[in-house]
C-alpha cells in the first residue's frame, strides 16, 4: 500500500499489523490504525486482498474522495471499521448508493457481522428504498454513532435480528423509537444516547432477553415507564435515561430492575420532588439523581436506598442540609453534591468513609468542619476533594497525603499552606 504516506504510523500499538493464512498465505487481517494518509484510489492495492476477512482502518487521514466501490472485491470481508477518518458526508450517501446502484456493494459484503462507521460526519437518510443497509442479516454490530444523521429511525431496523450491539449516538435522529427493536431478540446493548428521540420507550425494552445495556440519556423522550410483568427478570444491568421529560411514577417501574447496576435518572425535569426508593436493587453501585427535587425524608439515616452504592450524585437537587444518609454507605467511593445549598459544617463522620475516593462539595454553604479535622481528614483515603465557592474561613485543613486533586477557590481561606500533591 504504497501510496498512502505512513510516516506516522503507530508502531507501537502492538495490534496493528497483518495476519496470514497459515496454509494459503493469504491475508485475512488487516489492521491499521492510526496508520495511514491519502486518498482511498479505486487501484489501491488494498482491494487485491481478497481473502480479507478483518480490515481495521480506524482513525486514519483519508483525504476526501468517494468511497470506492472496490471494496466490494473483498466480499469475504466480515469485519469492517471505518471509525474516527472524517469521512464527508457525501461519502456515506455515495457508500448507501453504491449498495444499491450499479454496484451493489452491501450485497456483495453479505458475510460482514461487524460494521464501524462512526465518528465521521456522515448524514443523509436511512430510507430502507435507498439502502440494503437493512438487507445486512449476519451484522451482530453496527456503530453510526458521531455523525450527523437528521432523520427519524425505520422500522426495518428491526429486520436485523442477529445484532448483539447497535449504536446510534451523537446524531440527530428523531421520532419515535421504532416498536420493532424489540424484534432483536439478541440485543445486548442499545446507545440511542444525544439524539431527540421522542415519544414514549417501547416497553418491551424493559424485558428483553438479553438487554444488559440501555443509554437513552440526553433525548426528548416523554410519558410514563411501563413494562408487563415477566416471570424472568430483567437482565438490564445499565440504565441511563437522564435528561429527559418523564411523566408520571417512574420510580416504581425502575424499582423492579433487579439486576440493576449503575442508573442514571439525572435531569428529569419532572414538576414534583422523587423518593430515592431503591433498596430492592441490591446491586446497584451508582446512582445519579442530579438535577432533580428530592424528597427530604429520602436523605435521613432511614431511607429505603442500597447500601451497596460506590458512587451518589445528587448535584443541583436543592438541598439544604447535608444527608445522612451517607452513613450507611460504607463501599461509597464518590459522592458528589455540589450546587445546592447546603449550609453548616461538613460532618466528622464523612471522612471516616472507610472508601472513599471523590468528595465534591462545591458551590454550597457550607462554613466549616466538625470536630478535630486536622486528625481525621488527614487520614482519610481520599484523592479528590472539592469545596470551592462556600463559605469557608480560617487555614487550610491538614489534607491526606493520598490527595491528588484539592479545590477550594472562592473561599475565605487565610494563612499559607505547603502542598505536596501527588501525580
Amino acid at each position: 500500500m504504497n501510496e498512502f504516506d505512513s510516516n506516522h504510523c503507530n508502531l507501537s500499538d502492538p495490534f496493528n499489523g497483518v495476519r496470514c493464512d497459515i496454509s494459503t498465505g493469504a491475508v485475512t487481517k488487516l489492521r491499521l490504525k492510526a496508520c495511514l494518509s491519502g486518498t482511498l484510489k479505486p487501484n489501491s492495492s488494498l482491494f487485491r486482498l481478497h481473502h480479507l476477512r478483518y480490515l481495521d482502518l480506524w482513525q486514519n487521514n483519508f483525504i476526501s474522495s468517494s468511497l470506492p466501490s472496490e471494496f466490494g472485491n473483498l466480499n469475504r470481508l466480515e469485519v469492517l471499521y471505518l471509525s474516527n477518518n472524517s469521512f464527508p458526508s457525501f461519502l456515506f450517501i455515495s457508500f448507501l448508493n453504491e449498495l444499491t446502484g450499479s454496484f451493489p456493494l452491501v450485497r456483495i459484503l453479505t458475510k460482514l457481522s461487524f460494521l464501524d462507521l462512526s465518528n465521521n460526519h456522515f448524514s443523509g437518510s436511512l430510507n430502507p428504498k435507498s439502502t440494503s443497509l437493512f438487507e445486512l442479516h449476519h451484522l451482530s454490530y453496527l456503530d453510526l454513532g458521531d455523525n450527523n444523521f437528521n432523520t427519524s429511525l425505520p422500522s426495518e431496523f428491526g429486520n436485523l435480528t442477529k445484532l448483539e450491539g447497535l449504536d446510534l449516538s451523537y446524531n440527530e435522529f428523531f421520532g419515535q423509537v421504532p416498536p420493532t427493536i424489540s424484534n432483536l431478540t439478541m440485543l445486548s446493548f442499545l446507545y440511542f444516547k444525544d439524539n431527540h428521540f421522542s415519544g414514549a420507550i417501547p416497553s418491551s425494552l424493559f424485558t428483553m432477553t438479553f438487554l444488559s445495556n440501555l443509554i437513552l440519556i440526553g433525548n426528548d423522550l416523554t410519558g410514563s415507564i411501563e413494562f408487563d410483568n415477566s416471570t424472568t427478570p430483567s437482565k438490564l444491568e445499565y440504565l441511563y435515561l437522564g435528561h429527559n421529560y418523564f411523566e408520571g411514577n417512574i420510580i416504581e417501574p425502575i424499582s423492579k430492575l433487579i439486576n440493576l447496576k449503575e442508573l442514571d435518572l439525572s435531569f428529569l425535569n419532572t414538576s414534583y420532588p422523587v423518593d430515592l426508593h431503591f433498596s430492592s436493587l441490591k446491586y446497584l453501585s451508582v446512582l445519579d439523581f442530579s438535577g432533580n427535587r428530592i424528597s427530604p425524608a429520602s436523605l435521613d439515616t432511614n431511607s429505603d436506598i442500597p447500601t451497596n452504592l460506590e458512587g451518589l450524585y445528587l448535584q443541583g437537587c436543592g438541598i439544604n442540609e447535608f444527608p445522612n444518609i451517607l452513613k450507611n454507605l460504607d463501599k461509597l467511593e464518590t459522592i458528589a453534591l455540589s450546587n445546592n445549598r447546603i449550609k453548616g459544617k461538613i460532618p466528622e463522620w464523612l471522612w471516616n468513609l472507610p472508601s472513599l475516593n471523590t468528595v465534591m462539595l462545591s458551590n454550597n454553604l457550607f462554613n466549616g468542619f466538625e470536630g478535630p479535622v486536622d486528625d481525621v481528614l488527614v487520614n482519610s483515603p481520599m484523592k479528590n476533594l472539592g469545596i470551592a465557592v462556600n463559605c469557608f474561613e480560617g487555614e487550610i485543613p491538614f489534607l491526606p497525603l493520598s490527595i491528588n486533586v484539592f479545590k477550594a477557590s472562592h473561599n475565605r481561606f487565610t494563612g499559607e499552606y505547603l502542598f505536596n500533591l501527588q501525580s
